[in-house]
């Protein structure tokens, strides 16, 4: 049986929503149970200060680990509110 990977846009059972971002709209993981958030560190550009990641290693959720570049404070756009978060920015 092929199977198409999870992390596909076109595959419905993973939730998905855009968010509005640095002037353009992103496509985004919505997982309510996520305790941390994460950005591809291409989405930021040269002048937003990543700040020091003090806390080790992160589990994820297929038991691999990570260490994130650091940790930025984003604020971003979710339909009509404005919503300020700590984002963890991986490469």
């Amino acid at each position: 049986m092929n199977q198409e990977p999870l992390t596909t846009h076109n595959n419905f059972s993973v939730p998905q929503i855009f968010i509005h971002f640095l002037g353009s709209n992103f496509l985004a993981l919505l997982d309510k149970g996520s305790t941390l958030s994460f950005i591809s560190s291409d989405l930021l550009t040269k002048d937003q200060v990543i700040l020091p990641w003090d806390l080790g290693l992160i589990e994820l959720m297929d038991g691999s680990t990570c260490v994130p570049l650091g940790y930025i404070r984003l604020k971003f756009r979710l339909g009509n509110k404005n919503f300020t978060r700590n984002f963890l920015p991986l490469m």
